[in-house]
């Protein structure tokens, strides 16, 4: 079957979760070849304090020009994530929004590909080089912490910035490389009577074999009592790249020349924020 997305807007609620509030519910879409339009909008988000739902995708293909995936919650509530599943996904996810054949570059963010496989970069016609941009995903911020003397609050630690590099590789017209743009990590839960949750590490962005680098780190969760610390940023050997930041106190670190930055860590009963996701940039 084939499908395409063009304005359908679809939003479910699920049943109740976290503080105050209810939680997203799933949205599940199967065919052999979806191709989700620009102007496609899906939302998955739930209510305030709440997590939010995931879009599940399962086919053959997924090729997505532009669409609009509303996960985010808008009162420090964990974000839901885009799901691509097994065993119909074969690693076949052509996003066309970053392609710009003018200017001869493409741009690959997380967009689908949050949890399932890598974008795929094919080489034009007759280009035996290209010069590529990497940047990593900054680390999530921990969660805060209220204490059980009631109202006594504390933060807990922002994410580590992500890591940046570039290099120029040679390539082979008509070949597919794995371009994976990592995403943020997400942010840890806050506790109403103990230590609050870490926030996660920050995805791997790279470039086929040829340019790989960590995200940053997750910040800890606010101690009870006490603040949580802050995230290690992202390293990378390669030469000329530039380092993330350490999550310093609740703030997150910068990423290096504008990678993903840390979330900042949650304030009692906060969960913390997730980090900046990353990018990759092919030029030929």
């Amino acid at each position: 079957m084939e499908l395409t997305i063009f304005t359908d807007r679809r939003s479910l609620i699920g049943g109740a979760s976290g503080y105050s509030g209810v939680g997203g519910g799933d949205v599940l879409i199967i065919a052999n070849n979806i191709t989700f339009k620009s102007t496609a909008k899906i939302s998955a988000k739930g209510t305030e304090y709440a997590g939010g739902g995931n879009v599940i995708i399962q086919a053959n293909t997924v090729v997505d020009e532009g669409a609009t995936f509303t996960l985010a919650n808008p009162g420090g509530g964990a974000d839901g994530q885009v799901v691509l599943v097994t065993p119909l996904y074969t690693n076949q996810y052509i996003d066309t929004s970053g392609l710009d054949l003018a200017n001869k570059t493409q741009t690959f963010n997380p967009g689908l590909n949050s949890i399932g496989g890598p974008h795929s970069f094919t080489v034009p016609t007759g280009v035996t080089s290209v010069t590529v941009e990497v940047w990593s995903s900054g680390g999530g911020g921990g969660g805060g912490s209220e204490t059980s003397c009631g109202g006594c609050y504390s933060l807990g630690g922002g994410g580590g910035g992500g890591a940046y590099a570039q290099g120029t590789f040679t390539v082979t017209p008509g070949a597919q490389i794995s371009a994976l743009a990592g995403t943020g990590g997400i942010g840890g839960n806050y506790n109403g009577g103990g230590n609050g949750g870490p926030g996660a590490t920050g995805g791997t962005s790279s470039f086929g074999s040829f340019i790989s680098i960590v995200g940053g780190s997750g910040g800890s969760g606010a101690l009870s009592p006490g603040n949580g610390s802050g995230g290690a940023g992202a390293i990378t050997a390669i030469s000329g790249g530039v380092n993330g930041s350490d999550g310093s106190g609740g703030t997150g670190g910068a990423g290096g020349n504008g990678a993903g930055v840390g979330g900042g860590g949650g304030w009692g009963r906060s969960n913390g924020g997730a980090g900046g996701g990353g990018k990759v940039i092919v030029r030929w």
